[in-house]
């Protein structure tokens, strides 16, 4: 009796085996890869290479099974050599009709992408993934990667060795200029950081003579103007907030900026400033609550105007400002006066 129960399971067994096989096999052709934009590729002539591609830009589940469809089905053959954009939410079948149709073949197409004034390197890389085949996990390592970094000081007098002495968080840091420029959506990492470094190279020249006058270097000029830029849009603030900044120093002060934690703990500028002026739960070489001098490097990447006030900044006797929330910024000669200044213009509850 139970060789003749084991002879009714048997084919149950395979039968379940098969069925999950084709389900396990369905799920990666047929399911679509969820994907919350379009993505621009260039589809080279090798199958393998296409596949690796497809697989990088998440277009499809896996390049082993792709790879097996695609010579069972004799697709492999219909793939059309050019650049596509890829639409969102297609499975494996949709993508390889998608880039084997010719008329889905697109010029090779510039973006043109704004950087503005105060962006950290996560928001330049986080808009390249958004707009070109960039990654973003991947260009914030070139960003900090000392080999790149060295190759690229043989052509920028201005990069020197200060982000690696003073141990940076991201090497690249505040020397990725701010400004419009027009990228291929096909390109490479070294394209595109070349390009930002060639315009802060543009500013760099055209403050040479007031660069080689400052007592700061140019590492340091761009960390200062980082925190300027934090800290004010308008250009006569920024002037008058470097020459703060500038009295604090001279007179062995700590910088006291919250900015400055902000980048510490990864603080949005459009979140509460507050999270940064009283978070103290850490220690940290970038906070200039607790060290005295300039952070280790920039925070930001500083506009030319940023650079330019703490090049020629507005001489005064104050050692204090505050800020309200509609931009206005009121400077104070002493800790009474500023007091009074955050008192009334932010906290409004004046003792």
């Amino acid at each position: 009796m139970k060789r003749k129960k084991n002879n009714v399971l048997l084919p149950l067994v395979i039968l379940l085996i098969i069925l999950n096989f084709i389900f396990f096999i369905s799920y990666f052709i047929f399911v679509p890869v969820k994907n919350d934009k379009e993505i621009y590729i260039t589809v080279e002539e090798n199958t393998k290479e296409t596949l690796k591609l497809l697989k990088e830009n998440n277009l499809i589940k896996s390049e082993k099974i792709a790879y097996a469809y695609l010579k069972f089905s004799k697709s492999d053959q219909k793939i059309v050599k050019g650049n596509f954009i890829i639409p969102q939410n297609l499975n494996l079948i949709d993508t390889i009709n998608y880039i084997s149709n010719i008329e889905n073949i697109v010029e090779d197409e510039t973006v043109l992408l704004t950087f503005v004034e105060g962006d950290w390197n996560k928001h330049i890389a986080r808009k390249f993934e958004n707009n070109t085949n960039l990654n973003y996990e991947e260009l914030m390592m070139y960003w900090n990667d000392k080999e790149v970094y060295n190759n690229f000081m043989k052509d920028y007098p201005f990069l020197t060795h200060d982000p690696i002495n003073k141990n940076v968080k991201i090497l690249l840091e505040g020397y990725l200029s701010p400004n419009t420029y027009e990228f291929y959506r096909n390109t490479n990492k070294e394209e595109v950081t070349r390009k930002l470094l060639d315009q802060t190279n543009y500013i760099y020249q055209k403050y040479l003579d007031d660069i080689n006058k400052s007592p700061l270097s140019f590492h340091d000029i761009l960390t200062l103007a980082s925190i300027v830029q934090y800290e004010s849009g308008s250009f006569e603030d920024m002037k008058t907030i470097a020459g703060v900044f500038y009295n604090r120093l001279e007179r062995g002060m700590r910088l006291e900026s919250s900015v400055t934690r902000c980048y510490v703990i990864n603080q949005e500028r459009e979140d509460s400033w507050e999270n940064c002026e009283y978070n103290l739960n850490y220690n940290d070489p970038y906070d200039t609550y607790q060290n005295y001098g300039l952070p280790p490097g920039p925070i930001v990447n500083p506009g030319e105007d940023a650079i330019a006030a703490v090049l020629n900044p507005n001489k005064t006797d104050y050692l204090y400002f505050v800020g309200d929330l509609e931009g206005k910024t009121y400077f104070a000669k002493d800790l009474q006066e500023h007091e009074h200044n955050y008192c009334k213009y932010v906290s409004k509850e004046c003792k």
